[in-house]
């Protein structure tokens, strides 16, 4: 993965001592991420359940298929 030099705050740079030296001509810096953070995804599903949750109270029928199919269903409830 590769991250540009401008996104980087100055504080990081600063406290790991990362000079110039280790960005490319581009002014990127490439990097190995080695272990990934599986709590993510349980969490995302949890955050959807209690949306789902909270959206019902509004009428709102939750569709499998993409957004505009979710909002569509949201605008027809309220106009029905």
């Amino acid at each position: 993965m590769g991250i540009h030099w401008c996104i980087v705050p100055a504080d990081v740079l600063a406290k790991y001592n990362i000079t110039p030296d280790y960005f490319d001509s581009k002014g990127f810096e490439y990097f190995e991420i080695c272990n990934g953070m599986y709590v993510l995804y349980g969490v995302s599903i949890s955050a959807l359940y209690q949306l789902n949750d909270h959206l019902a109270t509004y009428c709102h029928v939750p569709c499998n298929q993409n957004l505009a199919c979710s909002a569509t269903k949201l605008i027809l409830s309220h106009l029905l």
